[in-house]
């Protein structure tokens, strides 16, 4: 897959083309093929502006549709933005740059489409520590996909007033804590492991922005880690207390009230890539030893 997509970024940026319909509808093509995933991407919709948190919104997925919606107005936003205001637009070279620009919209695509492979994964029976962690982030949205819970409804067994009410809650505290979400974080980071991947066979023709995608990764690793009292607390651990399902992380084999021995019992399991992909807890060194490379990289 990385392979076709190189391609496809290639072809466009070496001719000076930016992303546009064309391309985002091959790059969809490419990723549900490879993934198998036709029965969770349905159709791609050109949407309207809207205004997010941090900018503009390029792109989503809609969960219950299975739509992925895309906005050709934002892209054109961020693109001309990134012409006038680019605080990074000196690392790199002409050619760089078309690329950057290209690959920064596939980056937002990727990250939704990271969405639709999460909600197939999250509906597995699989039992592995990450389709947990996505079966937590999905709970609501799968509540109101669950037929027999409408039929519950329907019924009579279900206020659907309060289920309405319960799901707004549950939305509130999923936004209050988006940066630990697991899910958001392992979108970001998978889509910015395929930017990467999608770079390597071209990485002597874009050398500063190889580099470059490599701290972005480490970065969006390192996203939702902080100090507490002098301790690094790890996000999924956050998001899942947070949300209401220290249940979840408390019944976790590796789980130890005693915080060093959680660490250790961690690091055991799994190794520190593993570690900050999935969000676990990692002692103060790993976070001071990974931070430090991101601080002397190209993009710092």
């Amino acid at each position: 897959m990385p392979n076709d997509i190189s391609r496809l970024v290639f072809d466009y940026s070496k001719n000076g083309k930016l992303v546009d319909t064309h391309f985002i509808n091959k790059l969809i093509e490419i990723v549900v093929n490879a993934n198998h995933l036709n029965n969770y991407v349905k159709n791609l919709v050109f949407s309207n502006l809207r205004e997010a948190d941090e900018g503009f919104a390029v792109a989503g997925y809609d969960l219950i549709g299975g739509n992925i919606l895309v906005s050709i107005d934002a892209i054109n936003k961020v693109l001309e933005n990134m012409e006038y205001s680019d605080r990074y637009a000196y690392l790199f070279t002409d050619v760089e740059q078309i690329f950057r620009r290209n690959l920064i919209i596939t980056q937002f695509i990727l990250h939704e489409l990271e969405h639709a492979k999460q909600n197939k994964q999250a509906n597995s029976k699989d039992t592995d520590l990450e389709t947990k962690l996505l079966k937590a982030s999905f709970r609501e949205s799968q509540t109101i996909k669950n037929p027999k819970v409408w039929e519950l409804i329907f019924k009579g067994e279900i206020n659907p007033i309060e289920l309405v009410a319960y799901i707004a809650i549950k939305k509130a505290k999923y936004e209050q804590y988006y940066k630990e979400n697991p899910s958001e974080r392992l979108a970001q980071i998978r889509s910015y492991k395929t930017i990467t991947d999608v770079l390597e066979p071209i990485k002597d023709l874009v050398p500063n922005l190889s580099q470059f995608e490599q701290a972005s990764l480490v970065e969006q690793m390192l996203a939702g880690y902080s100090y507490d009292w002098s301790m690094i607390s790890a996000p999924t651990p956050i998001y899942l207390e947070g949300l209401g399902y220290s249940n979840i992380w408390e019944n976790l084999d590796f789980y130890d009230s005693n915080i060093m021995e959680l660490q250790n019992k961690v690091a055991d399991k799994y190794d520190l890539a593993k570690r900050l992909i999935l969000g676990l807890p990692i002692n103060d060194k790993e976070y001071e030893n990974t931070s430090n490379w991101l601080h002397s990289s190209i993009k710092y």
